[in-house]
């Protein structure tokens, strides 16, 4: 799968570049590594969409889980009690569960990774209160969020929601002192063979165009080739499509969406 979009919430690209690089590589390639039609697999039995074959969360879910869990990335669950001291009146509670949980999807070194192809009030809640949570009991100090963007969406049963409507959101909410950074990734489903290779010739004029206005950066420039795409860091400049490097930022965007394959060796211009 392909990476569309990107949106820093707290500064959380900045933040996670510079203390969970490492951390960020694996995501990248995890991604990457997804081959979303694969996973088109679900045959719709909704009115407006009858025996359209969709793509399916839970298959999603587990290609994810398997990549992630790969690189030592695990789920983190802690257990519930939860309180009966504000109940009011003369109101008896019958006995609650005890089997109640909160967990993150996978956590490595103090970095919370979430996925998300539910609902809206689950992406919300999991920036705006689970990893706030986490944060307060000591067990993380950034998250990183991935949805899928609205066109990958459209493709999913009714009611996923996605990156654009999320983003909007959070966008009007504004940041609040208890919020952690978090860096939200949309993601799109792969590209047909023949965009790929369209693609693929666009990297390659994009590196030609770096190597030739980057002589006095640092070494070294060494590219990873994953499944045969290639993606970069490059510092706090990066090279556009017209061939200027640009100071701002440091994830490059190839061609018109963002993709991640591999991972360029950063460093600080």
């Amino acid at each position: 799968m392909i990476i569309a979009g990107v949106c820093s919430f707290k500064r959380g690209r900045e933040v996670i570049e510079e203390k969970f690089g490492n951390e960020l590589t694996e995501i990248m390639g995890c991604i990457n590594a997804v081959n979303s039609e694969e996973h088109k697999s679900k045959i719709s039995k909704e009115k407006t969409m009858w025996d359209k074959t969709l793509y399916s969360p839970p298959s999603l879910n587990k290609s994810f889980k398997k990549e992630f869990n790969a690189f030592g990335w695990y789920n983190h669950k802690i257990p519930c009690e939860y309180s009966t001291e504000y109940y009011i009146g003369d109101y008896q509670a019958p006995p609650i569960s005890t089997s109640a949980y909160r967990d993150m999807d996978f956590v490595k070194n103090r970095l919370d990774m979430e996925v998300q192809f539910g609902k809206y009030a689950f992406m919300v809640c999991n920036v705006c209160a689970k990893m706030t949570i986490f944060n307060k009991l000591g067990i993380i100090d950034a998250g990183v969020e991935i949805v899928p963007i609205k066109e990958f969406a459209n493709d999913m049963s009714t009611g996923v929601s996605y990156f654009e409507q999320f983003i909007w959101d959070l966008e009007h909410r504004g940041v609040s002192d208890i919020d952690i950074p978090v860096l939200i990734l949309g993601i799109a489903g792969n590209y047909s063979e023949n965009l790929r290779s369209e693609y693929h010739e666009k990297n390659r004029q994009i590196c030609q165009t770096i190597f030739a206005k980057t002589a006095h950066l640092p070494d070294p420039w060494a590219f990873s080739l994953h499944r045969g795409s290639l993606s970069f860091f490059v510092g706090s400049g990066h090279a556009d499509t017209s061939g200027h490097v640009r100071r701002s930022g440091s994830i490059c965007s190839l061609g018109r969406r963002w993709a991640f394959a591999g991972i360029l060796n950063r460093f600080a211009c």
